[in-house]
């Protein structure tokens, strides 16, 4: 996981600094607030930037407009969905 989490970080200061102006520390260090449709997307779609904020220092929160329950409809029982999503979210 390690790996992955350096691999994000550095590609993500590499586009970073391809801004007019690159994040500094204290960017970094500043907290955040990540709202997102439902579980698992602030993972996909914020996930390295949380990562890297949180590993600064950061107070990171998350958000989650619905509880995700209906993204698997007739493939996943909805309540058991929803609380796996919870509990991922949770982690």
């Amino acid at each position: 996981m390690h790996d992955v989490r350096h691999t994000i970080g550095a590609m993500l200061d590499r586009a970073m600094c391809n801004r007019s102006h690159p994040f500094g520390v204290a960017d970094w260090q500043a907290s955040a607030v990540i709202i997102a449709p439902h579980p698992d997307d602030e993972t996909l779609g914020c996930g390295g930037v949380a990562s890297k904020k949180l590993g600064a220092g950061a107070d990171v929160r998350f958000i989650f407009v619905t509880d995700g329950s209906a993204s698997h409809a007739n493939r996943v029982d909805s309540e058991a969905l929803r609380i796996a999503r919870e509990d991922e979210a949770i982690e």
